[in-house]
């Protein structure tokens, strides 16, 4: 694993301003999110950074006097590589680190990645897949300069713009004869339901969507719960369940009548994706045209495709 710069950057904050609450104000971050990042350098180089004094300052210890003094000097260096590149070229190459959930990921970069390169050909792009948690928890600790995910965040020190839209239907095995019949969501109660973790975009409103009816998740007979779509899938035309799914994911299983769409009295839900990035974060001002353009990709894909 590289040593987290950004990490680093917020420890040196943390020792100028000999606090926590200080430093999370100045980097329009929570102070749990600046404490993860300096726990994140402590267990890097396996020693302690910083220590409490009497008044209560925060102060740092030997070894973190060490790396602070490495760190003004590291601070120091990017700001004159920056303005010397500057002066050669205004798009010298940029890496954006990105996190995608898995439905992001898998379905909506494919088809976006290349027109991405050939419109910024200065711009390394980094994609990682990873659920929407560890998205936001690389967003706050700078991991990731941008995330995309299913769900919203709940931390108030990141900001999210909603990119799209994509209707969620529930589906059953092919096996079943239901499928065409119109039903109550409360005649489901005693079937096994299968869903993605808790914080997984279409759990987030398939509980939403529940709560409106007066239901909860856990009142369905048998809940099983996988991190992986495929998985969920498999274990759906198995006959081990129904699930939830934007009809774009299951094309193929429905051509192949493996499953069938559960029409529910209550109507369809739908689920969100959203562009995400720390309030006021330098990446927000100089890659403003990047969200634009990640916004205009993913909207012209064609979600209802057959």
């Amino acid at each position: 694993m590289d040593l987290n710069l950004y990490a680093l950057n917020t420890f040196r904050i943390v020792v100028d301003n000999s606090s926590f609450s200080k430093a999370a104000k100045i980097l329009f971050l929570t102070q749990p999110a600046v404490s993860l990042q300096i726990q994140s350098l402590e267990n890097f180089f396996q020693v302690p950074l910083l220590i409490r004094g009497t008044s209560g300052k925060i102060k740092p210890t030997k070894e973190g006097q060490a790396l602070y003094d490495y760190a003004l000097q590291l601070n120091k260096f990017k700001e004159d590589l920056y303005q010397t590149m500057h002066r050669y070229s205004g798009d010298f190459s940029i890496r954006l680190r990105l996190g995608a959930c898995f439905i992001a990921g898998e379905h909506f970069f494919p088809s976006i990645v290349d027109s991405f390169q050939k419109s910024y050909p200065h711009t390394q792009l980094s994609l990682n897949i990873l659920r929407c948690e560890k998205i936001f928890e690389g967003l706050l600790t700078g991991i990731f300069e941008l995330g995309v995910t299913g769900a919203p965040p709940s931390d108030k020190t990141l900001t999210k713009k909603e990119i799209i839209r994509v209707p969620l239907d529930l589906y059953e095995s092919g096996k079943k004869k239901s499928g065409s019949k119109t039903i109550s969501i409360r005649q489901l109660l005693d079937r096994p339901l299968i869903m993605r973790e808790e914080g997984a975009g279409m759990s987030y409103e398939f509980d939403r969507f529940l709560k409106s009816h007066g239901l909860k998740m856990n009142e369905f007979r048998q809940i099983c719960v996988s991190q992986s779509n495929e998985a969920i899938k498999s274990l759906v035309k198995a006959d081990m369940g129904f699930s939830i799914f934007p009809p774009f994911m299951v094309r193929e299983e429905l051509g192949k009548k493996e499953l069938v769409k559960i029409n529910l009295r209550e109507g369809s839900l739908d689920q969100g994706f959203y562009l995400v990035y720390r309030k006021k974060s330098k990446v927000a001002d100089h890659h403003q045209k990047i969200i634009d353009f990640i916004t205009r990709e993913i909207r012209q894909i064609n979600i209802y495709a057959a």
